[in-house]
């Protein structure tokens, strides 16, 4: 067994009892999603009370481009499950960026302002996504021109 054989103590030695493990069969809309993204909470502080992780599916329409947002200090991690392609724009004047396939992870840095964009005008975009220690959204009010014609990068 990893760690402690026995469950740690409460602050008169007493023996803690574990927290269930817990099953999820649903999702619910996320708080403060960036506006046109859907986030849908699997695991939260308001599915299963989780106090340092959120865990969910994100889905970008066809053709649709977020506002520039960050997470402020939670890491974030993606899987995309589907669509064709999606570009996150980063850097200063959002003039850097990756593009992500089906199969591929992705991992966002705390603090780090982006702009998600769905490449495909015919098919959503859909990832699983994982933020720590909760799903942070900060949407920036600030403009940016990104550079949709910008070739692929592999």
């Amino acid at each position: 067994m990893f760690g402690s054989e026995h469950p740690p103590s409460d602050d008169e030695g007493s023996a803690r009892k574990y927290d269930p493990v817990r099953v999820v069969h649903h999702t619910v809309e996320a708080i403060n999603p960036t506006p046109g993204m859907d986030r849908k909470a699997a695991i939260s502080k308001e599915t299963v009370g989780a106090q340092r992780l959120w865990f969910g599916r994100v889905t970008c329409p066809p053709g649709y481009a977020s506002a520039p947002h960050h997470h402020g200090e939670a890491e974030t991690a993606g899987h995309m499950l589907s669509g064709d392609r999606c570009r996150i724009y980063f850097g200063e004047n959002f003039e850097e960026y990756v593009d992500v396939r089906p199969g591929d992870y992705l991992m966002v840095p705390p603090w780090t302002p982006h702009i998600e964009v769905n490449m495909s005008d015919t098919e959503e975009g859909e990832f699983v996504t994982a933020r720590s220690p909760d799903n942070i959204v900060t949407n920036l009010d600030v403009q940016a021109n990104v550079d949709m014609d910008a070739p692929e990068v592999f």
